[in-house]
């Protein structure tokens, strides 16, 4: 009786399926990625371009120079 109990502990393990570490992929997610939350901030050499785009702010943060645009967040960047 005991190695049965053991036995189907074995089982449960072994067809339990394993937790999967991702980032968010539900609707909310795609609606995310399309606004370009999801991106990473670019570093870029120099801010120019981008400072002229509709809605970009400049914004020094801990001492570097960011770009910063709400109406387009891939637009983001900063200096160095």
């Amino acid at each position: 009786m005991v190695l049965e109990s053991k036995d189907a502990d074995y089982e449960q393990k072994a067809t339990r399926e394993t937790p999967v570490v991702a980032r968010n992929t539900g609707p909310s997610a795609a609606v995310a990625r399309q606004r370009g939350k999801d991106e990473p901030m670019k570093v870029r050499n120099s801010l120019k371009s981008l400072k002229h785009k509709e809605g970009s702010t400049v914004v020094q943060r801990h001492g570097r120079t960011v770009i910063v645009n709400k109406r387009h967040p891939r637009w983001k960047a900063r200096q160095g």
